[in-house]
């Protein structure tokens, strides 16, 4: 599937800029033909593993497809959802159109895969926080929201990190924050995930059960200025700064520009 991706990506890129496709379809259509190429790629390498030794286990990206796939998706009680589920459908005749072999009868994976990609995917920054796209972490994105997390995770070039904020004990349910939190006091409600992830927040420090001593002495080691949650040794580093507290939620990400 690679050749047939890379010819239909080079004849997407051809198509001029005033024509009536915008970046996000253009975009979505590029994201399609990668996915769907490495799972060809990947479903072929398990084949081939099966038959030399059977019993053998599916490579990683199989299971990441897969795993997308069962992601919660865009809700559709949300605002602008039809606008979005054309610009999906669009997405789909575009990446159809330039690599027929690729994508033929895989209508109903590829507008799935579309609908799981805004509530299941982090931004792709550099050490600077400016973002060069969007990456789909299937297993991160099973992880369930808090605004008094359990973990917090930083970015390390493409990979995603996560570290226990705390001790965990076994069984215990591993948690992320999904939003920033600088525009709420330490022991306020947060912001409403509904309006983006279509859920409504019941954690100890929305419903008020966390006592203000607990959140603060929380907020004092993870919250960065810019809000987010973050580690203990960025936080610490970001409360040293001179000149006073400054975000660093991504000064340790090392990205490789001259690989996207």
């Amino acid at each position: 599937g690679h050749q047939l991706c890379c010819r239909a990506l080079k004849s997407i890129a051809a198509i001029p800029k005033n024509a009536k496709l915008s970046c996000d379809v253009r975009s979505s259509a590029g994201f399609l033909l990668r996915a769907f190429a490495a799972r060809r790629a990947a479903a072929a390498a398990a084949a081939a593993a099966a038959a030399a030794l059977p019993g053998d286990t599916c490579p990683t990206q199989l299971h990441g497809f897969t795993a997308a796939l069962a992601q919660c998706r865009d809700p559709c009680s949300t605002e602008g959802y039809e606008a979005r589920e054309e610009e999906r459908e669009q997405a789909w005749q575009l990446a159809s159109l330039h690599a027929v072999n690729l994508m033929r009868r895989q209508h109903a994976d590829a507008i799935n895969l579309l609908r799981s990609e805004p509530n299941n995917s982090y931004h792709l920054r550099d050490d600077r926080g400016a973002s060069h796209g969007w990456v789909m972490y299937p297993m991160a994105s099973i992880m369930n929201h808090s605004c008094l997390p359990n973990t917090a995770c930083i970015s390390d070039g493409r990979d995603l990190i996560f570290e226990a904020l705390r001790d965990i004990h076994s069984g215990e349910e591993l948690l992320q924050c999904y939003v920033r939190l600088s525009d709420h006091p330490p022991s306020g409600p947060s912001p409403d995930p509904g309006r983006d992830w279509g859920f409504v927040c019941v954690c100890e420090r929305c419903d008020g059960t966390a006592s203000a001593e607990a959140v603060a002495c929380f907020d004092a080691a993870h919250r960065c200025p810019c809000g987010s949650i973050t580690t203990a040794s960025v936080k610490a580093a970001s409360d040293a700064v001179v000149g006073g507290p400054a975000c660093l939620c991504h000064a340790y990400n090392r990205v490789a520009l001259t690989n996207l």
